[in-house]
């Protein structure tokens, strides 16, 4: 079984907002589960995980592509005029992790449908990149 799991950097609203939205994609309902962690190190308030779970075997690519276009509307859809300001890291349950932003968003369904041995550790994906081949 994969899990994603989404940690948003961004406003309690920011996390309150994705949460609602993920939970309303048809092809998601019933396996986004939201945790808060505590702070990290030398930081006040929470933070927020989603962890979309029940990616079994060959659902992984389609599951993959409906998280990836339900994270890149999300991020491209203004809030009062202004481009969101979240930082979404995706992780997989063997580590592998990417950043996600209002900047790069396009990009959300690529990155998550790729294979997970062609993803490295760590991985950040920035404004305007495109992910290794």
């Amino acid at each position: 079984m994969t899990d994603f799991r989404i940690v948003i950097s961004g406003s309690d609203d920011d996390a309150e907002s994705l949460w609602d939205w993920l939970r309303q994609e048809p092809g998601l309902r019933g396996r986004v589960n939201r945790r808060t962690l505590p702070p990290p190190a030398g930081s006040m308030g929470s933070m927020v995980e989603l962890v979309v779970e029940g990616l079994v075997g060959g659902t992984v690519g389609t599951l993959a592509g409906q998280l990836g276009l339900a994270l890149s509307s999300w991020l491209t859809r203004s809030r009062a005029g202004r481009p969101r300001e979240a930082t979404l890291t995706i992780t997989l349950a063997d580590g592998q992790a990417v950043t996600l932003t209002s900047d790069n968003a396009a990009l959300a369904v690529q990155l998550l449908q790729r294979a997970p041995g062609e993803q490295r550790s760590g991985e950040t994906v920035t404004n305007n990149a495109t992910p290794p081949s």
